[in-house]
């Protein structure tokens, strides 16, 4: 067997190993995803309950993260449902709270928001 076709063997079962720890069957779906195929979202319930359990406003929580209040908003009223990264640092939130700290130090220390009169 070609080294081309080893590799491009072992791709797809790091894929189908990937797909299966998630639960999601890959079969007949494309490769190129905008996030990764593999990437399930987090539900409205999970949005809330990682800003909540941080104790934070929803603009305060959104300027944590680099989101806006109405994307945060649409998360928990379930319009919309955050994928890839967001999805992935809300349910790191719901493991450690204790990480927004280290979100807002990282805000702060980037000099925060702009003000519009400069």
């Amino acid at each position: 067997m070609t080294t081309r076709k080893l590799m491009k063997k072992a791709s797809k079962h790091q894929e189908d190993l990937a797909a299966r720890d998630f639960g999601l069957a890959m079969a007949g779906k494309p490769s190129s995803y905008r996030s990764a195929p593999y990437a399930v979202a987090a539900s409205p319930s999970q949005a809330r309950d990682a800003r909540k359990i941080t104790g934070l406003a929803q603009p305060a929580f959104a300027m944590a993260i680099g989101a806006s209040p109405a994307t945060i908003r649409s998360w928990e009223q379930g319009q919309k449902r955050p994928d890839g990264v967001a999805s992935k640092m809300l349910r790191l939130l719901l493991r450690h709270p204790k990480l927004i700290k280290e979100l807002e130090r990282d805000l702060v220390l980037i000099g925060g928001p702009r003000s519009k009169t400069a």
